[in-house]
């Protein structure tokens, strides 16, 4: 079990507080927590001793559709210095758990990943978004 709980997201009094911007919010991490490049795997590459060790950020409805992910600046947070081993936001509950639902039951074995295999996780149609002076926006999906 990681140093801080639950993974990158403990509960309790001094654990990661959902954003209330996030409808339904949930903490999410990335890179995957049940991977072994996830900050939260014991003696792997990223392993940090807390989550407050990883980007904090939140998502939240936009305008017409959209959705926003942005830097956490609640609870002494100023954001993502961007060198940090990993990330964690408030997401909705629904896309926290379905977002990477099938990795262990379908990305695993397709791929033919074995133990401590690197992976890269792309996200079509927002490769331009490279930095934080970057607006990038998506579409919700029902």
């Amino acid at each position: 079990m990681p140093a801080d709980g639950y993974g990158r997201c403990p509960t309790g009094s001094s654990g990661f507080k959902p954003n209330p911007a996030t409808p339904d919010g949930s903490c999410d991490e990335y890179v995957p927590e049940s991977t072994y490049q996830s900050g939260g795997m014991p003696k792997g590459p990223n392993q940090v001793a807390s989550g407050k060790e990883c980007a904090q950020l939140y998502t939240k409805p936009l305008t017409g559709g959209t959705w926003g992910l942005l830097a956490e600046n609640r609870d002494g947070y100023t954001g993502p210095k961007w060198n940090e081993k990993c990330g964690r936001a408030s997401v909705p509950t629904d896309q926290n758990t379905g977002a990477l639902r099938d990795l262990g039951i379908k990305f695993v074995p397709q791929m033919r990943l074995l133990d401590k295999d690197g992976f890269f996780i792309s996200d079509p149609g927002f490769e331009h978004c490279k930095n934080a002076d970057t607006v990038c926006a998506w579409k919700k999906v029902s």
